[in-house]
């Protein structure tokens, strides 16, 4: 072999060696910013797992809320049907007294102008 031949085989491994350091460097970079990755994977399954934990919490009080809201309705339900009879009756008393008291008034009325009468007589 000669000499130029052992520079450019040395040359050669030299640039195989440039490079091997190159991809080593490569390596740690990807290492590095692998271990960024899964230090970010962490945490954004410990965030997903903090919303899974809201959400089944929502979903619980949603019903809850959904439970309190029939029980509202089922006993407004029955509720609304009695007080609409008890207005109702009410305001049937309310118009007979109305019809009694017109009644009683045109009798004062009526009173009245006897009184008036008789007192004029004596």
């Amino acid at each position: 072999m000669t000499m130029e031949e052992k520079i450019d085989l040395i040359l050669e491994k030299m640039i195989k060696v440039d490079m091997i350091d190159m991809l080593v460097e490569k390596v740690g970079v990807l290492e590095k910013d692998m271990k960024e990755l899964r230090k970010e994977q962490d945490n954004t399954n410990k965030t997903l797992n903090v919303v899974q934990k809201d959400i089944k919490e929502l979903r619980q009080d949603h019903e809850n809320m959904n439970r309190a809201l029939i029980l509202i309705e089922d006993d407004t339900s029955n509720k609304i049907p009695a007080l609409f009879d008890g207005y109702s009756f009410h305001q049937q008393h309310i118009e007979e007294d109305e019809k009694r008291l017109d009644i009683l008034e045109n009798e004062v009325d009526e009173h009245s102008i006897r009184i008036s009468a008789l007192e004029q007589v004596n």
